[in-house]
């Protein structure tokens, strides 16, 4: 069974997790926010230290690493009974790095529609520094 999923890609900062955070109030849908599992891993487990070691670097996690921490997640909902798959469609946050990755996950899911959020890169770094500043409104379907 292939899971329904939309996307959500743009650049940090950008409003992915807002733009999910909003959707996943819908009881049709369940949010997975790749940064903050990234987050939430464990410094010393395998996944933990190699996902850390691509944001160290300043780098975007590769398809492969990417399939990875989604397995991870959708383990954990699973276990812990907070996703359906029959009646639940997935939101994935900033899981893809670019909007052309999501050709990688077209094997293992059922993508039916990317949310790309666009931003300019100076008001993406003071939201990302907590700057107050407006929010994004250019959003375009791919």
């Amino acid at each position: 069974m292939k899971y329904k999923m939309k996307a959500i890609v743009g650049l940090p900062g950008s409003g992915k997790s807002t733009v999910g955070n909003l959707l996943r109030q819908l009881p049709e849908f369940v949010l997975m926010d790749f940064g903050k599992t990234v987050r939430s891993l464990s410094a010393s487990s395998y996944l933990g230290k190699t996902l850390k070691n691509y944001i160290m670097n300043g780098e975007s996690f590769p398809p492969e690493e990417n399939l990875k921490l989604l397995n991870y997640i959708l383990c954990k909902y699973e276990q812990d009974k907070a996703f359906d798959p029959r009646n639940q469609t997935i939101i994935t946050c900033g899981n893809f790095g670019k909007a052309e990755n999501v050709d990688v996950f077209k094997n293992y899911f059922n993508i039916n529609q990317v949310f790309v959020l666009e931003i300019d890169e100076n008001i993406a770094r003071k939201r990302l520094a907590n700057v107050h500043v407006q929010r994004p409104s250019a959003v375009s379907l791919i």
